[in-house]
């Protein structure tokens, strides 16, 4: 495996350090500025200063990982509070995964 990749056995697919900015809209049409830690075709890792709730479904933004921005839609599958004010929560992409960029 070269760099940038990482696999950890329980998952289906490869994740992608990226380490970038990326924007998390709510179904009211609230913008959550994110870092985005890793992604994959199905999925990705976001950090927020903005509470990210479990189940909640959003659309995310992606910039700069890409020559054209990238909006896919996802569901919160996970999420906590790792410190006070920061949130860490999980993405699933599902069928609208990124191996499909149209």
């Amino acid at each position: 495996m070269g760099e940038g990749y990482q696999f950890h056995c329980r998952r289906s697919f490869y994740r992608y350090i990226v380490e970038t900015s990326a924007t998390l809209i709510s179904n009211t049409g609230l913008r959550k500025p994110v870092i985005v830690r890793n992604v994959c075709p199905r999925g990705a890792c976001v950090f927020s200063n903005h509470p990210i709730e479990p189940a909640e479904h959003v659309e995310i933004e992606l910039v700069y990982l890409f020559d054209k921005p990238i909006n896919k839609k996802a569901k919160v599958i996970w999420a906590r509070e790792i410190e006070k004010d920061f949130w860490q929560a999980g993405l699933d992409f599902g069928l609208d995964n990124l191996l499909d960029l149209s």
